[in-house]
């Protein structure tokens, strides 16, 4: 048994916390590491292009820094806590 939740609740609730806002979240393939990356963005609203961190940019670039909300190594297509 885990005490913490799988990374599938933890982007389920992300999800529940971003439309309370009205939000959305996105999930794109990780160009930095393997994995994913999770941003939260105003609904209606496409992700801009950003740059992930890197050698110059520790944390990415601004636009990556005010949307990037989580990095997942994986994702599961359902729970598995």
């Amino acid at each position: 048994m885990s005490l913490r939740p799988c990374n599938f609740c933890v982007i389920k609730k992300m999800e529940m916390k971003a439309h309370a806002r009205g939000n959305i979240i996105v999930i794109k393939n990780s160009t930095f590491m393997e994995g994913k990356c999770v941003f939260e963005l105003p609904k209606g609203m496409k992700l801009p292009s950003y740059i992930e961190p890197n050698d110059k940019f520790p944390n990415g670039d601004a636009i990556y820094e005010k949307y990037n909300k989580a990095w997942m190594m994986s994702i599961g297509i359902n729970c598995t806590c």
